[in-house]
This record gives C-alpha cells, structure tokens and sequence, in this order.
C-alpha cells in the first residue's frame, strides 16, 4: 500500500507530538512493507531522501506562526495530486480540515489525525478559535476516518457530531529495556510506586487528574 503522511513539520522527530507519532508510525509501516512517503518542511528538516525506508519530500512554506502549517500542507496536496497515487492519505492536525475537500474532490482516500480539542486550548483566541472550531466540521465531514488519541476526545466528536466510526488510538511510546534501579535510587523512588509523565505543564493536559489519582 502507498501512504502519504501531510500536515507534520517533517521526520525524523525533532519537535512536536504529531512528529513523532509520524515517525514511529511511518518506520513501522515501512517494515511492514507498505511504501511511506513523508511531506516536510524545508528548513525543518534536514535529513533528505530517505529516512530508514520512508520517503522524504521537501517543501517550502511561509514561515509564520499562523501561515506555516496550512500552506505547507496545501502545497504537499497539489503536490500529492499532480505527482503521486497513493492509496491512503493521512493527514495530521484538526487546523488543516479545510483542506480535505480538495482531496475528496480528485477521489482520494483521507484520514485524519486531530490531537485534543484545538479551539479549546488557552493559546487560541478570537478569530484563531473560531477556525479551528470550523475546521472540526470539515475534518468530520470530508475525512473517511477520523483518528484521536484520546477517549474524552472521541466522546466529544460522538456528542457534538454524532459519529461513532472514528478510530479511538492512544499514543504509545517505545519502550527502553533495563534492570538498572541506580537512577530510582538517586532520585528517591521505590520502583512501581511512581507515575511518569512527560508533556508540556499546559491546562489542555489535566495533570490535576493524574495527581489526583495518583494521591489516592
């Protein structure tokens, strides 16, 4: 199967948690003999070719805080239309929902991933919250899957939209292998009685449940 993966700065990972589900993803995929090719971001990435099997292809952008991830994706789908056939593409990020109608136009195969509830977050506001709100309606309706990481989040698309077919698909991490408890014991702590969480400190993330939990 070909696969197109849009919407990322690009791999291998060096920021962000759409990147580095890209990357896992596209290896894995690779290996499993499907042909991966990745969009990224001229001057994001430096590695060109190939990464570990997957395909890169380098475009440019306009380089601005609200510019940069729709018009790299536009131009990776004109791309995507005019150079390439693939089977699926997967696309990344609810703010480039508005973009599906003209893959569903030339018949494509579209999925796309969102990562929480974007118009809800604290760093949007105004007219910024306002679009990725409209973009959701656009991710809903022109995706042929639907694909969130979270199960608050798929309860939210099943409520305010009313579909039960997009694809709930936690993010994993992989795992490192090692009997060595010298670096718990530097630190204070018992094995298997701690919680690990590496994020960003963002309200999005609700630590205050897992501290909760936790405390209990």
């Amino acid at each position: 199967m070909k696969i197109g993966i849009l919407g990322t700065r690009g791999i291998p990972a060096s920021y962000g948690g759409f990147e580095l589900i890209a990357d896992v993803t596209a290896r894995q995929m690779t290996e499993r003999g499907h042909s991966v090719t990745v969009y990224c971001r001229l001057g994001k990435v430096e590695l060109r070719g190939e990464y570990k099997g997957v395909r890169l292809i380098q475009l440019p952008t306009i380089d601005t805080k609200y510019t940069s991830t729709i018009f790299h994706t536009a131009l990776s789908i004109i791309y995507t239309i005019l150079s390439e056939k693939f089977d699926i593409i997967h696309i990344y990020n609810v703010g480039n929902g508005i973009l599906l109608p003209i893959l569903k136009l030339f018949g494509k195969k579209v999925v796309i991933s969102v990562d929480g509830i974007e118009w809800k977050r604290k760093k949007f506001s105004g007219f910024s919250r306002w679009y990725m709100r409209f973009n959701e309606r656009f991710a809903v309706r022109f995706s042929d899957r639907l694909i969130v990481d979270s199960r608050a989040v798929w309860e939210y698309y099943n409520r305010r939209y009313g579909i039960k077919d997009h694809i709930y698909l936690p993010s994993g991490v992989e795992p490192i292998s090692s009997n060595s408890q010298d670096f718990l014991k530097e630190l204070g702590i018992e094995p298997k009685r701690y919680l690990l969480f590496v994020g960003r400190l963002v309200p999005e993330k609700k630590i205050e449940f897992l501290i909760e939990g936790f405390s209990r």
